[in-house]
């Protein structure tokens, strides 16, 4: 059976799902958007732009995210306009933080990234509920990037199981921002029965490992005696942060191992904030010399991010 085919008053097949597309694109304000400006070559037209895309509502700029997603410069002009709103005030419609967790769990690649980083992003719009769903989905994740995105929604809802799966994470992957985020947030007694294990893993960021010193030191200065002689700064560090007495002794030979300009700065603030005036004082005849023994080529140490 032949099927008769219609003609368009220009000549060109009727083709109904072109058509179809057609009337879908004009109903779409940001194609619209997109193809007016193409014409449009303006000193303004940056400023246009932006005047045009203030035009569409929350509900329109949620509905065609999903459209977009995979245009990156169309879906960040989205996002970015989402969250402007969200700034002044606008909430978020749940129905799209639903769908927006309903893709990520369904997606894979590249849009499975895209709708993650999204929904970190529009963390604040998220119930607890769903916020814990969308960090035990990834915590334990082979991929860097899920376990990454789950570290950073941890800290809004940490809890004694949230703080149990980053450590069962830590002890996987032993990845910086894990322990960043324990560093902070864990209890110190956690971090002072494996003080030793974070301290020798030159893996981990120094102001990482820095910031477990100074906790664990509070609790148990025990745990971290050890420095005193392998890394008498970072000792030092700890002596700050507790108040801990030094003697003058001890404090020379920390000078007496410096090697950079900037790690005499700290030295003598941490001298400083311990109370060694006469010291201060007597160094004053005699920095010179100490500074005479530094080559001149600096450089931030680690320690002092």
């Amino acid at each position: 059976m032949s099927r008769t085919l219609r003609v368009c008053d220009n000549g060109a097949a009727y083709n109904p799902r072109a058509l179809l597309n057609q009337k879908k694109e004009m109903n779409d304000p940001i194609a619209q958007i997109i193809n007016l400006l193409e014409e449009v070559n303006c000193r303004s037209k940056d400023s246009l732009v932006y005047s045009l895309w203030l035009t569409i509502s929350m509900d329109e700029l949620c509905k065609y995210y999903f459209h977009y997603i995979l245009n990156t410069s169309v879906k960040n002009n989205i996002c970015k306009h989402i969250a402007k709103r969200k700034e002044n005030g606008e909430d978020i419609p749940t129905r799209f933080i639903s769908k927006l967790l309903k893709e990520f769990h369904l997606s894979q690649k590249k849009k499975r990234v895209t709708l993650g980083t999204t929904i970190k992003d529009f963390k604040s719009s998220l119930t607890k509920k769903q916020l814990i769903e969308f960090f035990t989905a990834q915590i334990l994740s082979e991929k860097i990037l899920d376990r990454k995105r789950a570290y950073a929604v941890s800290i809004d809802i940490y809890s004694e199981e949230v703080d149990f799966q980053l450590w069962e994470s830590w002890g996987k992957y032993y990845d910086n921002n894990c322990m960043e985020v324990l560093s902070n947030n864990t209890k110190s007694e956690k971090l002072a029965s494996c003080f030793s294990e974070i301290w020798n893993n030159e893996n981990i960021e120094y102001y990482i490992r820095n910031n477990v010193l100074k906790r664990v030191a509070l609790i148990d200065f025990e745990k971290i005696s050890f420095l005193k002689n392998s890394a008498p700064i970072a000792y030092l560090s700890a002596c700050v942060a507790t108040n801990k007495y030094i003697s003058d002794d001890f404090a020379i030979s920390v000078l007496d191992s410096v090697d950079k300009i900037s790690t005499l700065s700290y030295v003598l603030w941490c001298l400083g904030k311990l109370g060694k005036r006469n010291l201060l004082i007597d160094l004053c005849g005699n920095i010179q010399d100490i500074e005479n023994n530094i080559s001149l080529k600096t450089g931030e140490p680690e320690f002092y991010a």
